[in-house]
């Protein structure tokens, strides 16, 4: 029988960073308590834990023999899997999934006016990204697009730090379980706007790519990455509590839906 209306979707975190990768869960704000890495996100039902599985209609197509279409609910494109309502699905691409991806990218740009004296609040989940922000030694650029002589299609990187003596361009994905590591063509799209900005600016241009998976898993390499551009306010697993917390908000609003 399925349950209807009475469910909230547990938030997930991250309690420390050695559990980089695991899926946690959140009994209340205060409280977290770690549930093995191989469950999926939980449902309260009732006070109670619920497989998120029980909501989904292939299962209840397979399992319960109910009536429900096993194509998600919201696109009817695919089969209903976390994995495509968290990071495939196209109707919600510019919504859902780019309010949890600014969400990681303001935590970027706030350390990062931090660490070159720039206007920045207290806190960074007060933080609003400007799209420019400058002074005499750094200018920092918010989902900016850049102009150069040749046209390009990608031209509008999540962050881009002008230093006098060098460029970075920093971009942050948020794939899904299986797309984690397939991250070469995300860096790949920018090739060529480095390659323009490296002749019109007459600098040396890095890029870093910031990767978090829907459900907390980042590459082995993410540290790494993050002490180039000297992220040292923000942990990973402040990332990954983000990350989460965004991945939780989309099950809750769609999961439920008829």
């Amino acid at each position: 029988m399925r349950h209807k209306k009475s469910l909230t979707v547990a938030r997930s975190c991250i309690p420390n960073e050695s559990l980089t990768g695991a899926i946690f869960f959140l009994h209340n704000e205060a409280q977290l308590q770690p549930i093995p890495a191989e469950f999926l996100p939980s449902l309260e039902v009732n006070g109670k834990n619920t497989d998120i599985c029980q909501f989904l209609h292939p299962y209840n197509a397979k399992i319960e023999k109910s009536a429900d279409d096993p194509k998600y609910r919201l696109c009817k494109e695919t089969n209903e899997t976390i994995d495509h309502i968290l990071s495939c699905c196209k109707k919600i691409t510019q919504t859902d999934y780019k309010q949890r991806h600014n969400h990681v990218a303001q935590m970027i740009h706030w350390n990062l006016c931090l660490k070159y004296h720039l206007p920045a609040v207290k806190n960074w989940w007060d933080h609003k990204p400007a799209k420019v922000l400058e002074n005499e030694h750094t200018k920092i650029l918010w989902d900016f697009q850049i102009q150069t002589d040749k046209v390009l299609e990608h031209n509008t990187p999540d962050i881009t730090v002008v230093e006098k003596k060098k460029v970075w361009i920093i971009d942050v994905a948020i794939p899904g379980v299986s797309c984690i590591d397939e991250k070469q063509e995300k860096l790949s799209r920018y090739q060529d706007l480095k390659i323009e900005l490296q002749r019109l600016w007459q600098k040396p241009v890095q890029m870093v790519l910031v990767v978090m998976g829907t459900l907390g898993a980042v590459p082995k390499d993410l540290s790494q990455h993050l002490e180039t551009i000297d992220i040292d306010k923000i942990t990973i697993c402040q990332l990954q509590k983000a990350t989460l917390l965004g991945s939780a908000r989309i099950m809750q609003k769609y999961i439920t839906q008829s």
